[in-house]
């Protein structure tokens, strides 16, 4: 993205005959063009349209407390069908955990073993931190 905030280069005066000096000139006004293009900056604007967003991350509650174990159960599923590989976090949850299998939409084996209490709210999906979903119109953001 452009940095909105910074004025555009100004580029030299065409001389009547091209010089070594203009020419430099003028490649170095180019350069920071180019370099001012590249670089993220601020984006400000009053309306953006996002498409072909991933749909809801998946949402499910812990189903009776975990100690230190790959095994959960789960209840309240909602937006979605649980599958390996996926990224599981919640509450308990720390670096990347994956669903390792899944036995049913209620029960599955993590990849890692974790200490989770009954009625923690998960959040499964195939989506890294950071990314954008799509959540019944709401964008968010996966954390």
């Amino acid at each position: 993205m452009a940095q909105v905030q910074l004025p555009p280069p100004r580029l030299p005066e065409a001389p009547q005959e091209y010089d070594v000096r203009y020419m430099a000139d003028l490649l170095r006004a180019l350069e920071s063009f180019i370099s001012q293009e590249r670089t993220a900056g601020e984006l400000r604007a009053t309306k953006i349209t996002l498409t072909d967003l991933p749909s809801s991350v998946i949402t499910a509650d812990v189903n009776g407390a975990v100690s230190s174990s790959t095994a959960v159960t789960v209840d309240n599923v909602q937006n979605g069908t649980m599958t390996v590989g996926q990224i599981v976090r919640g509450t308990g949850i720390t670096g990347v955990v994956k669903i390792a299998t899944v036995n049913s939409q209620t029960s599955i084996v993590l990849d890692t073993a974790v200490t989770l209490s009954n009625d923690t709210s998960l959040n499964i999906s195939d989506l890294e931190d950071g990314a954008l979903f799509n959540d019944g119109g709401t964008v968010k953001i996966v954390s």
